[in-house]
């Protein structure tokens, strides 16, 4: 439902748009990598990841997404080049820190049982 009440959100903007754009210019290749780019990454994506949170706990799901954060930073580095910060590794640091309190607390959650 949320889908769909994103999709009339935004499809006055999209028909504007299609209107003025020269659907002659993006070649074979741009259509391959925009089909990639929604249906695997952001499609297959959200599916595993999401099918990979139903199977733990809510405090460990909600711990994991800071791991998006951290991976699209290192991917910026590898993939586009940005530079280093020193800041960075003081966040990311951080995140994983959480991260395994996080995990220990629902390992120790777990065993109570």
């Amino acid at each position: 439902m949320l889908v769909f009440g994103a999709g009339l959100l935004f499809a006055p903007f999209a028909v504007v748009d299609a209107l003025s754009f020269d659907w002659g210019v993006p070649s074979g290749a741009d259509w391959l990598a925009v089909l990639w780019w929604g249906a695997a990454t952001m499609g297959l994506g959200s599916v595993l990841w999401f099918s990979g949170m139903r199977r733990s706990s809510g405090a460990t799901a909600s711990g994991f997404m800071a791991v998006m954060p951290v991976s699209a930073l290192l991917l910026s580095y590898v993939l586009l080049g940005e530079s280093f910060h020193w800041s960075h590794v003081v966040g990311i640091a951080a995140v994983l820190l959480g991260l395994a309190a996080v995990i220990r607390s629902d390992q120790s959650a777990r065993e109570e049982r």
